[in-house]
């Protein structure tokens, strides 16, 4: 149409009016068969059988096959046909007989495992992604989750646990409501202290989604404990809290008397050995980009802030192995110590 009428035709068109399909039911106009025949580099319109002018290939392909490793059989010359590019393989290897199955697609003997030496990894639990680096594995093995190291012994089965410090009491409530994750996220801050009572509407959660903050009411009154911890990363749907009646709180189970292995604390005060890495905003630490102890370059991202319904990059700003100095979900002052680079 650009062009002009029938100006330019379609190779399956010019095929049609110039007889290479066969013969048509009516006769096509003289003008545009003679275009079609000039487009095909043709003298004339075909009358015959279409098939009749193809030119016999067998001879040719049994030559053709015999060269590629083919007996010269009419089995090899239609392979060699068919499958011109895999042929060759299949006539150099067949003398090797059959495949035997049993060998060629045995299951293989897993190498013996190498010996742990520790790593950074990022596990998830029931949705819940947290950076974890341990150290070499042994009976005792120093373990580091979101910036908080942890020392984690082990011993045969049956064995009495070492004792440990005691968790605090925790607020138990009857009845009530659960309070859900709206949306996929960050549980960027709790609103209220573990226990207190709340009012039906109250914001009661603060969630980070697509670099917007959504606050969580509380579907009844009632007293809250929370479930899940700030800077944690949360699924749609998840249980949060709980709203109900208060109840006496429920103690703690007595340690069994050991000697006491108190897992060391990570530092908050930056040691002097390295780098400083303070934050730019008052904020709240969303989280860490690289795990704890790990190798970083100048321009990597450490440490995700939000501050002003925003999400910030803060830099390492020097090479070397960073040492987190507060830990997701913690309130940051501006030029407050975040990190040090070692």
């Amino acid at each position: 149409v650009l062009m002009g009428r029938y100006t330019t035709m379609t190779q399956d068109f010019r095929n049609l009016i110039t007889g290479r399909f066969g013969k048509l039911p009516a006769e096509a106009n003289p003008d545009l068969v003679k275009k079609a025949l000039e487009q095909n580099h043709m003298d004339a319109v075909v009358t015959c059988r279409p098939a009749d002018l193809l030119e016999p290939e067998w001879d040719k392909m049994v030559e053709e096959a015999k060269k590629a490793g083919g007996d010269g059989s009419d089995e090899d010359t239609l392979t060699y046909a068919m499958f011109p590019n895999v042929a060759p393989k299949f006539f150099a290897e067949r003398s090797k007989g059959p495949v035997d199955a049993a060998s060629t697609f045995a299951k293989k003997e897993a190498a013996p495992a190498k010996e742990n030496k520790g790593g950074s990894y990022t596990i998830t639990v029931n949705g819940n992604a947290y950076n974890v680096t341990s150290g070499p594995a042994g009976d005792n093995m120093n373990v580091t989750v979101n910036g908080t190291a942890y020392n984690v012994s082990f011993g045969p089965a049956g064995a009495a646990p070492a004792a440990s410090a005691a968790p605090a009491a925790s607020v138990a409530v009857s009845g009530g409501e659960a309070v859900k994750a709206p949306v996929a996220g960050t549980l960027l801050k709790q609103c209220l202290s573990n226990g207190a009572s709340v009012t039906k509407g109250q914001t009661v959660i603060i969630i980070e989604s697509m670099k917007m903050e959504l606050e969580v009411k509380a579907p009844c009154d009632g007293t809250i404990s929370y479930s899940v911890a700030s800077g944690t990363q949360v699924a749609n749907g998840q249980v949060l809290a709980q709203i109900g009646k208060a109840a006496a709180p429920v103690a703690p189970l007595a340690a069994p008397v050991a000697a006491k292995t108190a897992a060391p604390a990570a530092p908050s005060a930056p040691s002097g050995a390295g780098k400083v890495v303070k934050a730019p905003v008052a904020g709240v630490l969303l989280r860490t980009a690289v795990s704890e102890g790990a190798s970083v370059g100048a321009n990597d991202t450490i440490i995700i802030i939000e501050s002003m319904k925003m999400e910030l990059e803060i830099k390492a700003g020097a090479a070397g192995k960073v040492h987190f100095l507060a830990g997701a979900g913690a309130q940051i002052a501006n030029g407050q110590a975040v990190a040090e680079i070692g």
